[in-house]
């Protein structure tokens, strides 16, 4: 898959990464005039990036109005270009690899597993017409991803079956004991 940087007139990735932002950014520029334009008040314009109101509220503000600026080219942009996939590349204990046998419909034993459950991912998003793959973790982590052997990721990833939720080790051997 090509990797490739953007021109957008939105802000810096300098500037993007020491805020706070979540999807509604994406929203922020060119789609917002089509959105105020096709009936949404400035006042639930602005209620859009108020990270203190819950996003689910947000969302509701936003969804009545999305389809009267679905088909312009902006919010094409967003609406087909924008699949993340930091769930994916973050996991980071026992209870992450449950949620995706649960979310995709498959067993992870291994990393080999796991990688098929990836490669079956991109295979349903390239028929779903997904141009992009968005990655967000540049947002609050390095992304200097390091190689390694296949042997030696896959000793990683099998440490995560004994991390029960966010770091907690051996957290379910204590519980299997009682």
């Amino acid at each position: 898959m090509p990797i490739f940087d953007t021109h957008e007139h939105l802000m810096s990735e300098e500037e993007r990464r020491l805020q706070n932002l979540d999807v509604f950014y994406l929203f922020s520029h060119y789609v917002g005039t089509d959105l105020v334009a096709s009936g949404m008040t400035e006042n639930d314009y602005d209620i859009l990036f108020d990270q203190k109101i819950d996003i689910e509220r947000r969302w509701n503000i936003l969804f009545p109005h999305l389809e009267n600026v679905r088909d312009t080219s902006y919010t094409q942009t967003i609406l087909e270009c924008v699949k993340n996939f930091d769930d994916i590349i973050s996991v980071c204990c026992q209870e992450d690899i449950f949620k995706f046998e649960k979310k995709y419909n498959t067993s992870i034993y291994n990393l080999k597993d796991y990688i098929n459950m990836i490669d079956k991912i991109f295979e349903d998003s390239v028929k779903k017409r997904y141009m992009l793959l968005k990655v967000v973790l540049a947002y609050s982590m390095s992304i200097n991803f390091e190689e390694f052997t296949f042997a030696e990721a896959d000793r990683v990833f099998a440490k995560l079956f004994k991390l029960v939720d966010f770091g907690f080790f051996d957290k379910i051997e204590g519980e299997r004991s009682k």
